[in-house]
């Protein structure tokens, strides 16, 4: 068990860090394209998110301790949006007031996680794990539907743009499908590890992400 927890920790290490040095690559290399800036901030969300779980299992986080469980490392509801105003961006649509919107969810979260960082004194143990529980639920839910929503506007966008342009846009953005099918396995994936319990499951998930991210 232990070595299990040992090479998961590892590999979530491994994408952690592989994950935001690609992102800052991203972002200052992009020239600053606002494109850039979405894929980059989609990358840097992604991979913060395992920093939770990396300072749980390293033994930096216990259960008594809830200002450090309450760190803003959680990005569900922002996550997907900025992979979705990403592609908005690179195929001419993207308007900040119309678009907007999308990342409202994310704006939310972490403010919300903020609040709780600042009055973790304040917050009952009992409360917190209730409240969490369901937030679990909800972003699980929230990211597999947005990963859903968001195949098939970049199908409805790539036959508009096929009519204009060359099918060169269309392979192009059919890599944006395959991340979101990956997304939505891979998240729905952590409802088996959290109902079997199983290590060599998560073990499998975790390889996978770090692969995953080394493609991005």
């Amino acid at each position: 068990m232990l070595n299990e927890t040992l090479i998961i920790t590892f590999i979530d290490c491994l994408a952690f860090v592989q994950g935001i040095l690609f992102s800052l690559i991203i972002i200052f290399n992009g020239k600053h394209k606002l494109s850039s800036v979405f894929f980059g901030l989609f990358v840097l969300t992604y991979a913060i998110e395992l920093g939770d779980s990396i300072l749980i299992n390293l033994g930096y986080v216990r259960e008594s301790e809830l200002f450090l469980r309450t760190l803003p490392f959680n990005f569900y509801f922002l996550n997907l949006p900025l992979l979705y105003l990403y592609v908005l961006a690179i195929t001419g649509i993207y308007e900040f007031k119309k678009h907007f919107i999308y990342l409202l969810p994310g704006i939310v979260e972490f403010g919300l996680f903020m609040s709780f960082t600042v009055l973790a004194n304040k917050i009952s143990q009992p409360w917190y794990k209730q409240f969490f529980s369901y937030y679990e639920v909800a972003s699980i839910l929230f990211y597999v539907l947005m990963a859903v929503y968001i195949g098939i506007q970049v199908v409805r966008i790539q036959r508009r743009i096929n009519n204009v342009h060359s099918a060169t846009v269309d392979s192009n953005l059919n890599w944006v499908i395959v991340i979101c099918a990956f997304l939505a396995v891979y998240t729905f994936s952590f409802l088996l590890v959290d109902i079997f319990k199983s290590n060599e499951i998560k073990l499998v998930l975790n390889i996978s992400n770090v692969v995953f991210i080394y493609f991005l």
